[in-house]
């Protein structure tokens, strides 16, 4: 379907031009779903009701402080270490999330992580009679990867910024952080080799072996497809003409506005706790919101459009040649 397309043609041949990819090649933000009040008082219900125990709590804690000792640590992840400490990014855990992290623009200040999947590592290596010191320190170095591609969508998203874009959600984040991802795989497996190899966390395994295979084909074709098969709601920037994504962005904006309206008819909601919940909702659906009418803004100026596509691509082209130093 795509790869009949010309955006799709046009970017195996942009990549293709790049000289690291004549040889080799190279959890995502998810727009918050429209709640029904069943669905917000079943959450409510599982917040009272879970229980997880105060070990399993202290070692996420021990978790996270390992991300920032490792990020500092590796040569891949200077930049991200930096960027974590100068912009006060933070990591917070959520039962919402589909993948293990996750990295929204209309929460900027904020890595969410999935604790449900972070947890079943842990038990996981509790099973096997792993210290819990250890276990911090061996699931921080196998997460790590994914822990840096959300903090590149955060560095992205500030790059563009500095060039007076704003912020947008196209298919070329997906791209630089799946790029910076695999470089991150690489320079850990030179500096953590045995313990890289002698443990796999659930759910994430395969999904490095699928992005490392993608990346090692001649060309980037593989690459391209993997982040285009889990990524091809999103629009290609650099390729698309002003018009194309006014029409992107239209149905987009309405469907933000429909739903803003519908929480607002919700707000006479009796209990307390739900209509919380319902009133937090309608501040991120309006962040949401401004985002879409940003972004039209900028498709639909010709001068910051020029901007934005020259700026992605010094990106794409920045970190790929930045990842390829640790597969050399």
């Amino acid at each position: 379907m795509y790869k009949s397309s010309l955006k799709y043609i046009l970017l195996l041949m942009f990549f293709s031009a790049n000289p690291y990819f004549c040889s080799y090649a190279g959890t995502s933000e998810t727009l918050p779903k429209f709640p029904t009040i069943e669905l917000l008082l079943e959450q409510i219900s599982h917040a009272k009701n879970r229980t997880v125990t105060a070990r399993s709590e202290d070692i996420k804690s021990q978790i996270v402080a390992e991300w920032s000792r490792l990020l500092s640590e590796l040569p891949s992840t200077q930049e991200h270490a930096s960027f974590l400490s100068s912009h006060g990014l933070t990591f917070t855990f959520s039962a919402k999330e589909s993948s293990l992290a996750s990295f929204a623009p209309w929460e900027p200040s904020i890595i969410k992580i999935n604790g449900k999947i972070l947890g079943e590592a842990i038990e996981a290596l509790k099973s096997e009679s792993v210290s819990s010191q250890k276990i911090a320190h061996i699931v921080a170095v196998k997460t790590l990867p994914l822990i840096a591609h959300e903090i590149r969508h955060a560095m992205t998203q500030d790059r563009l910024k500095t060039h007076g874009i704003g912020s947008c959600m196209f298919l070329e984040n997906e791209m630089i952080s799946h790029t910076d991802e695999v470089g991150v795989i690489a320079d850990m497996k030179k500096h953590k080799p045995i313990l890289w190899q002698s443990y796999s966390i659930p759910h994430i395994e395969d999904h490095y072996i699928k992005l490392e295979q993608a990346w090692n084909q001649p060309g980037p074709e593989k690459f391209l497809d993997f982040v285009f098969l889990r990524y091809g709601n999103k629009d290609i920037s650099v390729f698309s003409t002003s018009d194309e994504l006014t029409q992107y962005f239209n149905p987009k904006i309405t469907e933000r506005r429909n739903a803003r309206q519908r929480l607002n008819n919700m707000l006479s909601e009796p209990d307390p706790e739900l209509a919380k919940q319902i009133r937090d909702l309608i501040l991120k659906e309006d962040k949401v919101l401004s985002l879409f009418q940003d972004a039209f803004n900028i498709v639909s100026d010709s001068t910051r459009w020029a901007d934005l596509k020259s700026s992605y691509t010094s990106e794409i082209q920045r970190v790929i040649a930045q990842s390829w130093k640790w597969y050399r």
